[in-house]
């Protein structure tokens, strides 16, 4: 079952008390601070007043029926529950009630370093009055408060725009009519406030948690990639508006075959690409939606057989993701004596797992025909993963190359690390990604700017070994730049002598 039909049949103050502890469990806020929401039916359920964020008991939810005046429950509900109601509103005042019935406020501390930025603000009054700050604050590059989302992809198919709110007194009507005000303006669904942390919202509280995590992953990179020296190259919103128009018109069909037969070897990948999602998932190499695992399956030997993969769906959970989510696609080649040619660019056929009665149908992920892409392309990597991981995603912001030979540990698992655009890697379905690709030659891994980066494998060991390497040897090397420059790498001498001892029997 897809984890988000898992999600709708959980009591509401058990939801709310799992995700609040999520959120501290991946230090996102603290024992004091952060609070949730969510309307379920005509009732607006929300995390109570003080207390350890790490554990409430779900008694402790307060709750109210909308248009009452006050909450029920035991505990009094947080003090910052005008916020969560003005969220509310201004989303019904711009018809997006069905799409807004969840809400976040945390502390997460990227995002509150960003908050902290002057941009000119008057500091003797914080405070200041809201009328004298009319200008729409949505999404402005310039602006040091905001990340930019045209930096990656996948953050700015999360967020959609950003806006700033002024300081207020936290818990008071101010701080819920500045929110207010600012997802009035155009706010898609993140808030800043200044001096004091973000306000997500969503259709459900998964929703609003990944658009939190993926602002706050951004965040973490561009402030990880400034030892580099490089700015970060925001992509025109136009370009990315484009990308994904793309992408949602090359969404993989779905279809499903009642009469298709699961074979022993498929149920057993299956189970290993789930357990590799989940453990990239507990090293935050990934987010809880952010991510595409996929593994090739092996030929049957039917002459109508051409490419068929597992990979990972769209929006499904990945902490929790289960082996019936993962999605089966299918490419067919002619069989020779076929008298119907089938076109060069066959469709992806997907077949869920879930029954068509089932109350939803999981899509797969809408990187499906770059995978498939390379999987065409070479026919001895059978594992692709594409992944935003802090460290290695900083390069990715700036475009700077990453050079492998620091250690030998990563010469030798990474050897040639590559560098593309965006532009150069999505053209033609992944092709210009696909052809940058050389497992003889040690090309295994590819940074693409504005996007994120793609290891593969012969294994779904091999892959992520790429992965855990590459974001490992990241790190060392930003951490080294803030110590001291320049860094020494094995000389052209020590390359030779690693690649000699480990490679001579290859």
């Amino acid at each position: 079952m897809a984890s988000n039909v898992r999600q709708q049949v959980i009591p509401p103050k058990v939801l709310l008390t799992q995700w609040l502890g999520r959120l501290y469990e991946h230090r996102l806020t603290t024992t004091t601070g952060g609070n949730l929401s969510i309307i379920d039916g005509d009732v607006m359920y929300i995390t109570p007043s003080g207390g350890d964020k790490a554990i409430v008991p779900a008694e402790k939810i307060a709750y109210r029926k909308l248009g009452d005046s006050s909450f029920q429950g035991p505990v009094p509900p947080s003090m910052e529950w005008p916020l969560h109601l003005a969220a509310y509103e201004a989303c019904r005042r711009s018809h997006r009630e069905n799409e807004i019935r969840a809400v976040l406020h945390a502390h997460s501390k990227t995002l509150m370093a960003f908050s902290l930025a002057s941009c000119d603000r008057d500091k003797k009054d914080l405070g200041r009055n809201r009328e004298e700050k009319k200008h729409d604050d949505t999404q402005n590059e310039d602006d040091p408060r905001i990340p930019n989302t045209r930096c990656i992809l996948g953050a700015f198919q999360a967020c959609g725009k950003v806006a700033v709110a002024p300081y207020a007194l936290p818990g008071s009507q101010e701080l819920a009519d500045a929110c207010y005000d600012a997802f009035s303006k155009g706010a898609d669904c993140v808030i800043l406030l200044e001096n004091h942390g973000v306000v997500v919202v969503g259709e459900s509280l998964h929703q609003a948690y990944d658009r939190f995590v993926s602002l706050e992953s951004l965040a973490q990179s561009m402030v990880y990639s400034q030892p580099l020296g490089f700015e970060c190259k925001p992509v025109e919103e136009h370009v990315l508006r484009r990308l994904a128009h793309k992408a949602e018109k090359r969404a993989v069909p779905s279809f499903f075959d009642e009469n298709r037969v699961m074979s022993c070897i498929e149920k057993e990948l299956r189970a290993d690409l789930c357990k590799f999602v989940r453990r990239a998932y507990g090293q935050q190499l990934i987010t809880s939606s952010s991510g595409s695992f996929s593994v090739r399956l092996p030929k049957a030997g039917n002459a109508m057989d051409g490419l068929s993969f597992l990979i990972t769906p769209s929006g499904v959970d990945r902490k929790e993701i289960e082996e019936a989510d993962l999605c089966f696609l299918s490419k067919h080649v002619a069989s020779p004596n076929q008298e119907t040619m089938i076109s060069t660019q066959p469709t992806l056929l997907q077949f869920p797992v879930h029954h068509p009665s089932s109350p939803e149908r999981v899509s797969a992920s809408r990187a499906a025909r770059m995978h498939a892409t390379i999987f065409e392309h070479h026919p001895n990597i059978d594992c692709i993963l594409v992944t935003q991981p802090p460290y290695a995603t900083a390069f990715c912001l700036t475009g700077c190359p990453m050079d492998s030979g620091f250690m030998p540990e990563s010469h030798v698992v990474l050897r040639d690390v590559q560098t593309l655009t965006l532009k150069e890697a999505l053209k033609h379905n992944g092709e210009g990604l696909a052809k940058t690709f050389d497992p003889e030659k040690g090309i295994n891994s590819v940074l693409v700017q504005n996007y994120g980066v793609v290891t593969v494998g012969k294994s779904l060991l091999q892959a992520f070994v790429q992965l855990e390497v590459l974001e490992s040897m990241c790190c060392v090397t930003l951490q080294a730049m803030t110590r001291c420059r320049p860094l020494a790498p094995l000389t052209k001498k020590q390359r030779m002598e690693v690649t000699e001892a480990f490679f001579k029997h290859v």
